[in-house]
């Protein structure tokens, strides 16, 4: 699980100098995992494309900004608001292949062409053009030439 983090926020967490040099992915996994660990935030599927004030809604606001504050500066200091609002508006993302929430695509259906046989007798084999998969989280459904 991971936070889709957006652009200004981005920066200020780059301002942190241990920060710098990590790609993006790793930022975002590390920035979730410490609040999964605090115990605010919790890795299921439901939570997966909600917004995090979803899935903060019932914590304590002074231990998410307590967090927050230690991830972004490595202390505690005072936040300003349009950071928090930057904050609780991230989208978090599963683990999963589904481009919008991150769950976990599973098989829905499939577009086949008959292959005929050239035999009267012999039955025609079908081959499978696109795979159709959908995502049980948030219903998204993607086409695809190959199998994943």
């Amino acid at each position: 699980m991971k936070f889709k983090i957006d652009s200004h926020l981005l920066r200020i967490i780059q301002e942190n100098p241990g920060m710098q040099t990590e790609p993006i992915s790793k930022i975002a996994e590390d920035f979730c995992k410490r609040f999964i660990d605090a115990g605010l935030i919790e890795d299921t599927p439901e939570n997966y494309g909600a917004i995090v004030l979803q899935a903060t809604y019932d914590k304590p606001v002074i231990r998410v900004l307590e967090c927050l504050s230690t991830f972004l500066f490595g202390e505690l200091k005072p936040i300003h608001c349009d950071v928090f609002d930057d904050f609780c508006n991230m989208t978090i993302i599963g683990d999963g292949n589904c481009q919008v929430c991150g769950g976990t695509l599973e098989p829905y259906d499939s577009e086949e062409r008959e292959i005929p046989s050239g035999d009267y007798d012999i039955p025609p084999t079908y081959k499978v053009t696109k795979y159709i998969y959908k995502c049980p989280v948030c219903g998204q459904i993607i086409q695809s030439e190959t199998e994943l």
